[in-house]
């Protein structure tokens, strides 16, 4: 199960780094914290993704710790999961 989910997690920060708004950091957790480079906040994308895909992210940019820069949180999770989230941010690309 464990080389499981480090498969599936690598598969999805590689699929991550493909999508050109996102500046991905490296983590040992089972999320990735991405900073949003686009013309739309964390908020923004956020709300996006619920309304449109009914996909929920957490938005870091209400943390102190990151001074009210876009910062979004995603969870690692089973392969359909991961890839639903990965079609759906690549597909909002076209209203960043």
């Amino acid at each position: 199960a464990c080389d499981k989910f480090i498969s599936e997690r690598r598969r999805f920060r590689q699929e991550l780094d493909s999508i050109p708004y996102l500046k991905v950091y490296e983590s040992e957790a089972n999320y990735f914290l991405c900073e949003v480079k686009g013309s739309y906040s964390s908020h923004d994308l956020a709300v996006l993704l619920l309304k449109k895909y009914n996909i929920l992210i957490k938005d870091c940019s209400t943390k102190k710790v990151f001074n009210g820069r876009n910062y979004i949180r995603l969870a690692v999770r089973g392969r359909e999961d991961n890839q639903r989230l990965i079609n759906a941010l690549k597909a909002v690309q076209k209203y960043l």
